[in-house]
């Protein structure tokens, strides 16, 4: 009887730890798996025209509050210069020009910043707010629709060559699309 109970309370033993290295395994797999999910992803290969830069070199990017591919925020908090898109689409339909950008990180919440600067040195601004696609793996700008009129009043100087910068904005993370459309 008591080399039975012996073996019987080994058994247990093998199995009890066994089970604790399984429990174990799947809360280190949990933590990996919801801290890659935070992480937002780098891995675009867009076009020449319409891609994210994130240089160092750029200009519009430069400023004394930058450290290590990072900007200061409004609230003076780090954020990292890391998202990524492409304009999608631009086209004119009743004198309205819909600009429609794609990010490729899944986003909640944040602005789009569009500028954009005509042919003879005309400035546009608006903004529109990031939101979270269908895919559920990448998010948008809301869409810019722009009256031409509000470009330049004179048509002559309307159309040319517009260079487009859409800054992206979200807690901590920071980002710009640059393209150009011809109008």
């Amino acid at each position: 009887m008591l080399v039975k109970n012996k073996k019987s309370n080994t058994v247990l033993m093998v199995v009890v730890g066994f089970a604790v290295i399984l429990l174990v395994s799947v809360v280190i797999a949990v933590v990996i798996i919801s801290s890659r999910q935070a992480n937002l992803p780098d891995n675009l290969s867009a076009d020449n025209n319409n891609q994210i830069n994130t240089s160092d070199n750029d200009s519009s990017n430069q400023s004394s509050d930058k450290k290590q591919n990072g900007t200061n925020t409004d609230d003076n908090t780090m954020a990292v210069n890391d998202l990524k898109g492409e304009i999608v689409s631009n086209r004119i339909i009743a004198s309205v020009l819909q600009l429609r950008a794609n990010i490729d990180s899944q986003i909640s919440s944040g602005s789009c910043s569009l500028t954009m600067t005509g042919p003879n040195g005309q400035k546009y601004t608006d903004q529109t707010d990031i939101i979270i696609n269908s895919d559920n793996k990448t998010s948008t700008c809301n869409g810019f629709d722009i009256t031409l009129s509000n470009l330049d009043k004179d048509d002559e100087k309307l159309h040319g060559k517009w260079a487009v910068n859409i800054r992206l904005k979200t807690k901590g993370h920071t980002g710009d699309i640059n393209g150009e459309i011809t109008i």
